[in-house]
C-alpha cells in the first residue's frame, strides 16, 4: 500500500510540474501574440469571470488557468487507482473498486474538465466555455450515474458488490449518452439551473442508498468533500459580483481549488463504502 501511495503522489506531482514549466515559457514566450485574436470566427465568453482579460496574450487570465493544475493531479491520481484496482479488484468489496471502468471514467472526467477549463480560461472564448461545461457536467453525472448502478445491485443482487463488464458497460454508454444531451444543449444559462436540479438529485439518491445499503463508510472523507464544497461555492458566487480585477487574489481561482479538493474526497469516500447484507431481500445490520 506505500508503493501505491508514493505512484499515487509522485507520477501527479511530476506532471504537475511539467504543466508549470510548460505554462511559464509559453506565458514568457507569447504574452504579446495575440494568438487569440486570429479566431475571429469565435465569440468571446459570454460568462463573467473576475480576472482582468490581457486579450494580448496566450493565457488571458493566468491565474484562473494555472489553478485547473490541481484538477489535473488529482485525475493522474484516480487514473492510477484505477490501473492499481485493474489487478485487485477481487479483493475489494466496494463498488468503486471492484469496477475500475468506474475509477478510470472518474479520472478522465477529472481530466477532460481541468483540459476544458484551462483552454477556456486562456482564451476566453465561448466555444471552449461549452468543453469547460462539459467537464463539469461530467464531474456530477458520472456519480449519479454510479449510484443508480448501486441501487440496481441492491435491489437486484442482494446489494453485493460485484465485478461486471456488462453492467458498467451499459452504465458508462449511458453516462457518455446523458452528458451529450445534457451538457450540448444546457451548457449556457440554462447551466445554472440545470447543475443544481442534478447535484439534488444525486445527493437524494445517495442519502437514500446510504441509509438503506452502506454499513460503513469514511465519515472523514465525506466530511471533507462536504466542507471543501461549502466554501467553494461562494467563491465562485462571489467573484460574480465583487472582484478586483488586477489582484493576485481571486475567487474563481479559488473556487477550482476547492471543487477539485472536493471531487477527489468525494471520490475517496465512494471507495469506502461497505455494503449492508441482505437476506432474502431483508437487511441485516448486524
Amino acid at each position: 500500500m506505500n508503493g501505491l501511495f508514493w505512484y499515487r503522489k509522485v507520477i501527479p506531482l511530476v506532471f504537475s510540474c511539467l504543466f508549470i514549466i510548460l505554462f511559464f515559457i509559453v506565458q514568457y514566450q507569447f504574452s504579446q501574440s495575440g494568438y487569440w485574436l486570429q479566431y475571429k470566427d469565435y465569440s468571446p465568453a459570454y460568462t463573467y469571470v473576475c480576472e482582468f482579460q490581457n486579450m494580448q496574450s496566450i493565457v488571458r487570465q493566468p491565474l484562473n488557468t494555472i489553478s485547473n493544475l490541481v484538477f489535473m493531479f488529482f485525475a493522474i491520481e484516480i487514473l492510477i487507482f484505477s490501473y492499481h484496482d485493474r489487478f485487485n479488484y477481487k479483493d475489494a468489496p466496494n463498488m468503486i473498486r471492484m469496477n475500475y471502468q468506474y475509477s478510470l471514467f472518474f479520472g478522465l472526467s477529472m481530466f477532460f474538465l481541468f483540459i476544458g477549463s484551462t483552454i477556456y480560461h486562456a482564451s476566453m472564448l465561448d466555444v471552449y466555455a461549452k468543453f469547460d461545461m462539459f467537464g463539469v457536467y461530467a464531474i456530477i453525472l458520472f456519480p449519479l450515474i454510479i449510484t443508480i448502478h448501486k441501487l440496481v445491485a441492491a435491489t437486484y443482487f442482494g446489494n453485493k458488490p460485484y465485478f461486471s463488464y456488462s453492467g458498467s458497460f451499459i452504465a458508462i454508454v449511458g453516462f457518455l449518452v446523458l452528458l451529450y444531451i445534457v451538457a450540448g444543449n444546457f451548457w449556457q444559462n440554462e447551466a445554472y439551473y440545470v447543475l443544481p436540479i442534478l447535484f439534488f438529485i444525486l445527493v437524494g439518491l445517495s442519502v437514500y442508498h446510504h441509509y438503506y445499503y452502506v454499513k460503513k463508510y469514511r465519515k472523514d472523507f465525506l466530511i471533507m468533500s462536504l466542507l471543501f464544497m461549502f466554501f467553494a461555492l461562494p467563491c465562485y458566487v462571489v467573484d460574480q459580483y465583487y472582484c478586483y480585477e488586477l489582484s493576485y487574489f481571486q475567487l474563481h481561482s479559488l473556487w477550482h481549488i476547492l471543487a477539485a479538493f472536493s471531487t477527489y474526497y468525494y471520490y475517496l469516500f465512494l471507495r469506502t463504502e461497505k455494503n449492508l447484507i441482505l437476506e432474502d431481500g431483508l437487511i441485516k445490520r448486524n
